[in-house]
């Protein structure tokens, strides 16, 4: 897939994101889907979305130029990515221990909403007081 960047071959994202993801669902009923046991259908799944995901931001932002050559929707998220790696695990642990077992799918969809509006507001928030965290430090 790195080739396919390189090479700018983009439609090898969609297609082999297509083959992993029919892959994973046509092997979950032999193992199962387990992100615990990180389970091969898992594992395809999980590649054949990222690469449709990454082919479709593909087209929209490089092919469609979907915000002529400016990607400011995107660029809180991008400045402080490490930094919000973690707050959304510690948000993820909070939704899991105040959500019931038992929760409504929609109900949890709803809570994943509001945990991505969360952390895009963090985002924001760091963006324009310019904080930006890194490996390196905090600058």
């Amino acid at each position: 897939m790195g080739e396919a960047i390189e090479e700018k071959r983009m439609k090898d994202f969609l297609w082999f994101g297509g083959v992993f993801t029919v892959a994973g669902i046509a092997t979950h009923y032999i193992w199962g889907i387990s992100k615990d046991h990180v389970t091969a259908p898992f594992i395809l799944i999980s590649l054949g979305l990222a690469s449709l995901t990454f082919y479709a931001v593909w087209y929209l932002y490089d092919n469609l130029q979907f915000t002529r050559g400016s990607s400011r929707f995107l660029q809180p998220q991008g400045k402080n990515a490490l930094l919000l790696y973690l707050i959304h695990a510690l948000f993820v642990l909070i939704a899991q221990a105040l959500l019931p077992v038992n929760a409504p799918l929609v109900f949890v969809l709803l809570v994943a909403l509001g945990l991505i509006a969360a952390i895009w507001g963090v985002a924001v928030y760091l963006d324009r007081k310019q904080v930006y965290v890194t490996l390196e430090g905090l600058r």
